[in-house]
């Protein structure tokens, strides 16, 4: 064999690897969503591959639920009951949910809610209904028994990105058009806009009622302007904000508050003091671009998704609760 055909055999084995490796990563999508249960005994992950229950921490396959989403975007369990409720749809032509007994149970309600995909979903604090923010710039409260919608608030001029019942009367939504929106959760009537960000607003929340500062609500949000900022929604003020250096997808707090927990593009979730703002570290969770992460209740481990799938990851002592 001549050495132009060794050169074109090696190019055509490097194109077969290549190939093989495009096809095990579509046959793998990204892990866009996540749920632990209640005993935390298992935890429910969700892509365009549909919805899995995984045990906790091992993160095995104990079975799959079977979802009609084509794409599962956000997965939620009520506050006081074993119901899940998945949120997802097809690009550009439906939004849709479905409301599952539980991870290992039936599904109860299926329903058509939006004109474009449901992004995020979170349940109102007593379990009867959930909002929903969807790419077609609305914000939906549904009941959770019978899907039937309560009402509506259209104030986003872009898609909307999420959303939080900052209480049992107000709700939060974020966006694309650069603004958190606060409502009333009954009359969907506008009670403020928190617009200090100049990109859009990904992710958000509610610091747990037991480490807030008195009495006073406190909102963290992260936008494409990789800043993370502290909010009073109730007085609409900016308390505070912090920059980081890959963009933001998702946060949570720590158990007490004290801690900031931001999962990153760059595969690294960054740890904010909550008092000073400060990035305090840095913890690579090696699942690619996070989308999602979920702190379990000991306040020891985090769960990491994305590209690569999940991953329990330890925080340091100097780091959790």
């Amino acid at each position: 064999m001549n050495h132009r055909s060794v050169v074109i055999a090696q190019i055509g084995w490097v194109l077969l690897l290549f190939a093989s490796c495009m096809k095990a990563s579509a046959s793998e999508p990204p892990i866009t969503a996540a749920a632990f249960t209640h005993d935390e005994k298992f935890v429910v992950v969700g892509s365009q591959a549909g919805i899995q229950v995984l045990s906790w921490p091992s993160l095995k396959v104990e079975s799959r639920l079977g979802t009609e989403l084509s794409q599962v975007n956000d997965l939620k369990f009520a506050p006081k009951a074993e119901r899940l409720v998945a949120a997802g749809g097809t690009p550009g032509e439906v939004g849709e949910i479905e409301v599952w007994e539980s991870p290992f149970g039936k599904r109860i309600l299926h329903s058509k809610l939006h004109e474009d995909l449901v992004y995020k979903v979170d349940w109102s604090p007593a379990g009867q209904f959930f909002c929903t923010a969807s790419a077609d710039g609305t914000c939906k409260i549904v009941d959770a028994t019978n899907a039937k919608v309560q009402a509506i608030f259209s104030g986003h001029s872009q898609p909307v990105l999420s959303t939080q019942y900052l209480n049992a009367n107000q709700i939060g939504s974020m966006g694309v058009d650069n603004t958190i929106r606060i409502w009333d959760s009954e009359t969907a009537s506008s009670l403020g806009v928190l617009d200090n960000h100049t990109r859009s607003v990904n992710d958000a929340a509610v610091r747990n009622a037991k480490a807030q500062n008195g009495n006073k609500l406190e909102l963290v949000s992260v936008g494409e302007d990789r800043t993370v900022r502290l909010w009073q929604p109730a007085i609409g003020r900016l308390v505070k904000f912090a920059k980081v250096d890959s963009m933001p997808r998702s946060v949570i707090w720590s158990n007490n508050g004290k801690f900031i927990y931001v999962g990153c593009d760059c595969g690294n979730i960054q740890i904010i003091n909550a008092e000073t703002m400060q990035v305090q570290d840095r913890q690579q969770a090696a699942v690619g671009r996070i989308s999602e992460i979920l702190l379990e209740s000991s306040g020891h481990h985090l769960l990491a998704c994305g590209e690569l799938g999940c991953r329990a990851v330890e925080l340091l002592d100097a780091n959790r609760d």
